[in-house]
């Protein structure tokens, strides 16, 4: 099994089962193994009624003394019993499951598996899980992958498909030896399988530490290799210093901080340096960083181009629009401003996107 495999080449997957998979985002091997578990199950051995916690899956052996009743409500079976542990009893419910009709005898014991609601001293559970003792026991002092699933996709489904994907998998360690010492890291092999089919919680621990280190580490090299591709890389909007920056700040009616100052002329020189700019500017609220912004725009239109300011909220992006606007017109700046927001009504938007398509507006 090749590593950017098909997906519907695995073992038990058509074409119907491939959809479903494409569905989650996962059309080969390498973005199944990638699709880690969102929790585990332990399965521990069963518990009595009483002590069954609310907010976490328990296992029971329970008796049932009578049959199921199943009535069909529109087009949905619904099956209701009782099953006892020899000490208390607990009403199970299921929906939709009328194959169960000839699994659930009376008179016989099982195992159900699922989350115990107590009301009052009335225990009650939907739709549990049903194992005969061995296959409990098989699953017993392991963690079971439970994975992030869509309808028509079973989380056995998506088992079955890695653990056939991982047999096959070899990837090549990255890392080396030294660093992976110096930091306590297992191999990468190791981490992938231990990630979907852990042996104990350690294990788990140690497989998450891995990737989660990779993920980082990937992540910072794909931004320096980004950087340092942008250093060489020739903007298509050279700008020249101009006099309309250096007038802005003389006309405001406070100083800008020596803090505010370094930091604009280093933007300044990245704007000037005919290279792309890719920078982040951190402060606290208040510290002036949408002044710096303002600048940036305003060497951006003094040369010629448009600019944009994008704000996560429409409130945030209207008190930006409204304090240009009043800048532009108190100082006399080469502001045309526009505010573009998801709410604009269609008629407006595309009169907005007519404006920026010629120029009338530069910001």
């Amino acid at each position: 099994m090749k590593y950017l495999d098909d997906i519907i080449n695995l073992k038990g997957i058509g074409e119907k089962t491939a959809r479903l998979f494409y569905r989650l985002g996962i059309h080969n091997t390498e973005e199944l193994l990638l699709h880690y578990p969102r929790d585990y199950q332990s399965f521990k051995p069963p518990v009595k009624i009483a002590q069954a916690g609310q907010n976490e899956p328990v296992t029971l052996e329970l008796f049932l003394p009578s049959a199921f009743k199943w009535k069909k409500l529109r087009n949905m079976w619904i099956g209701t019993g009782i099953g006892s542990d020899g000490i208390d009893a607990i009403s199970m419910t299921y929906f939709n499951t009328p194959y169960l009709k000839s699994k659930l005898v009376a008179g016989s014991s099982y195992l159900f598996r699922g989350k115990v609601k107590n009301e009052n001293g009335r225990y009650h559970m939907d739709q549990p899980k049903i194992f005969t003792w061995n296959e409990y026991q098989e699953m017993m002092g392991q963690l079971w992958p439970c994975y992030g699933l869509t309808a028509g996709l079973s989380n056995r489904m998506v088992m079955k498909a890695v653990e056939q994907a991982i047999k096959g998998y070899d990837e090549k360690e990255y890392l080396p030896q030294d660093i992976r010492e110096e930091y306590h890291l297992v191999s990468r092999n190791f981490a992938m399988r231990q990630i979907h089919f852990p042996k104990d919680w350690d294990s788990l621990t140690e497989a998450r530490r891995r990737l989660v280190f990779d993920e980082f580490f990937l992540f910072l090299l794909s931004i320096r290799k980004m950087k340092e591709y942008n250093k060489v890389l020739n903007t298509d909007y050279p700008m020249i210093e101009t006099a309309w920056t250096r007038r802005f700040l003389d006309a405001l009616p406070y100083r800008l901080t020596k803090a505010q100052m370094r930091v604009w002329g280093e933007i300044e020189r990245d704007l000037e340096s005919g290279k792309c700019m890719n920078r982040l500017v951190q402060g606290d609220v208040g510290s002036g960083k949408t002044i710096l912004a303002f600048l940036a725009l305003l060497q951006t239109v003094s040369n010629g181009y448009q600019g944009a300011l994008m704000a996560p909220t429409e409130i945030l992006a209207t008190q930006h629009f409204e304090q240009l606007s009043s800048m532009t017109k108190q100082y006399g700046l080469p502001f045309k401003p526009v505010l573009l927001t998801g709410s604009v009504s269609g008629a407006s938007k595309k009169e907005i996107y007519h404006q920026i398509e010629t120029g009338e507006v530069n910001v």
